[in-house]
This record gives structure tokens, sequence and C-alpha cells, in this order.
């Protein structure tokens, strides 16, 4: 009996969808809906109905195509809305846009459907998908992307501890050091600061046994985040490119001409009067020929992060924590 609710449920939302907009039911061999169908929630399992929906969006100058994977309990479980591969490669990444391109629209935890009326329950949610997709597109969200843009990119971080930042973030790109400290620090013994002296005096109180200097980072400030799909050096390059000063870039072009074993840069996008930080590294290239220099520190920035050698070689991303004095002191609140 609750089988044959279940599926009445899921026969009315399909016919709303199909008079309201153009409509498809997916092939469940297609690569994209078998990859949807392998990650699947498990309060979206089992799915046995895909659908697919075209929808014109006055906003983004054009359609956009929304992939919605129905649940055999619906309307007792949630559906999972996705924006199609193609679409998601125009748009991502925008605030409540998952990187297996989901759509964020209710939590289950807090949101029941309707099981009256589950047409318009399912309608409901795709208007939700749909505005959060025109919002972010047009920067109407960007508040909440800041939050989410450091929770992802601390998903895909490899190195398990967390770099703590001395940097005080400024406008203007500089050369800061990379030290070691034992015993760790709040669980890092990664630390970046201007100098050896400073660093000195912050941790004086700590206890700290030992302070080595490792290497040079890069301090860069930013116009754009970094999207969180770019792997590639090639890909980091076009971010340079589009992202950073003129000063910005010759500071990058002297800092890659160190031929060191690898770099840490340390970006800082401007956001409401302040600065957001991310970390990456980038190995280096000692044992990478370049034919035509004779001097590595000689090779454009350009010519070297394309070099075909190089150009797939895979960043990696860096947890940061600040501990510069105006950051601790802007979270303390007195009453």
């Amino acid at each position: 009996m609750l089988s044959a609710f279940y599926s009445k449920s899921i026969e009315q939302a399909k016919a709303g969808l199909t008079k309201r907009f153009k409509f498809s039911i997916a092939d469940p061999k297609d690569t994209e809906i078998e990859l949807i169908a392998k990650n699947l929630p498990l309060t979206c399992s089992p799915c046995s109905n895909y659908w697919k929906i075209e929808i014109p969006v006055p906003d983004l100058k054009g359609s956009i195509s929304l992939i919605i994977a129905v649940p055999d309990r619906f309307p007792d479980y949630f559906p999972k809305i996705y924006l199609s591969e193609a679409d998601f490669r125009r748009i991502w990444p925008i605030p409540h846009l998952e990187e297996n391109k989901a759509i964020c629209t209710r939590s289950d935890d807090s949101v029941v459907l309707s099981d009256l009326q589950p047409d318009f329950a399912l309608e409901k949610l795709i208007n939700i998908a749909i505005d959060t997709i025109v919002r972010g597109v047009k920067k109407e969200n960007i508040g909440d992307y800041e939050d989410e843009y450091l929770a992802y990119w601390n998903e895909k971080a490899e190195f398990k501890s967390e770099l703590l930042s001395l940097i005080t973030p400024i406008d203007d790109p500089a050369f800061c050091k990379l030290f070691r400290v034992k015993p760790p620090l709040f669980g890092s013994e990664s630390i970046i600061a201007d100098s050896k002296e400073s660093l000195e005096r912050w941790l004086m109180p700590l206890g700290i046994e030992s302070l080595q200097c490792l290497d040079t980072i890069l301090y860069l400030p930013v116009e754009n985040y970094l999207s969180l799909s770019f792997n590639k050096n090639v890909e980091i390059l076009e971010f340079f490119k589009e992202s950073v000063s003129t000063t910005g870039m010759r500071f990058l072009q002297d800092y890659f001409s160190m031929n060191l074993s690898f770099y840490i840069l340390v970006c800082s996008r401007l956001f409401k009067g302040k600065r957001v930080m991310f970390a990456f590294r980038i190995d280096g290239w000692q044992d990478i020929t370049i034919k035509g220099f004779s001097r590595k520190k000689n090779i454009p920035l350009d010519f070297l992060l394309s070099y075909y050698k190089l150009k797939n070689k895979t960043i990696r991303r860096m947890r940061l924590s600040r501990l510069d004095r105006d950051f601790i002191f802007s979270r303390v609140r007195y009453d």
C-alpha cells in the first residue's frame, strides 16, 4: 500500500513538471546520470527516476538544464537537483552549488515536503534551485560564498596539519618566510611570518624550543577566488593573468625564478573591507630540463607554467589559520 502511495506521488509530480517545463526522462545509462546515481546520498536512495528539465533564465541570457533525482520514497524523502555538466562548467563556482553539481535547496532535517501536493512541492524546490543559480551568477549572494569557499577549499586540502600565518594581509605582494616550530604550535609545525625576529617575539610566551627557517613564500593579493575546479599549473596561470596586478605578476616571475623545491602562495582577496586568505603549493622543477634556457631563473612565467612537462602538474591546497593580531582581536567581544 505504501509502495502504491509513492508511485502515485511520483507520477503526480511528473505530470506537474511536464505541464510546467520542457521535460524528458533521463537515460539511466547516460554517463552523467550514472555518475549522479553512484554518488547519491543515502536520503535519496534507492532512486529509480531521473528527470531532465530545461528552463529559460533571462538573467543568464539562455536556458539551464537541471537533472532531478527522485527517490523511490518521494515525498517522504527529498529529491536531489543537479546542474547539467555543460551549465556547471560555465557557472561554477557560485554559492550553494556543490562540486558534484548538486544545488543546495533545503535541509532534509528542517523541512517536510507536502504529501498532498507533491507536484507543487517539487516545483517549489526547483524554483529555489533556479533562484540560487541566478543570484549566484549575479553575485547577489556573494556573502554566502565567502564562508562556503573556505570550507570547500579546506575539504580539498591535502595536508593534514594547517599552515599558520602571522602575516597581516595588506594590499601589496610581499615575500615572507616559512618556519618550522617545535614543539608544534596548535597542532602545526609550519608557520609563516614576515621575519624571524617578529616571529620570535610573538612566540616568546609560548615555550617554543626550536625555530628553523625553511623557504621563501609569496603573499599575493588577488582580485578573484581561485576556482575550486582548477588544479593544474596551466589553469593557475590563467587565474594569475585574470586576477593579479602588474606588480603581482612581477613578484610571481621573481618568485618562480628562485628555482625552489616547492612554492607556497598565500593569496588574499578583498571582501567587504577585509581580506580572505587561502594557500596552495606548487611543486618545483629542478629535475626537469627545459630546452632553450641556460638558466632556469630566466624562464618566463607564461612559458614555465604552460610547458608540456609542467602544465598538467597538480597544485596542492593547504589549510590556513590566521594568527595575526588584527584578526584575533576582531573576533573578541567585550560586553
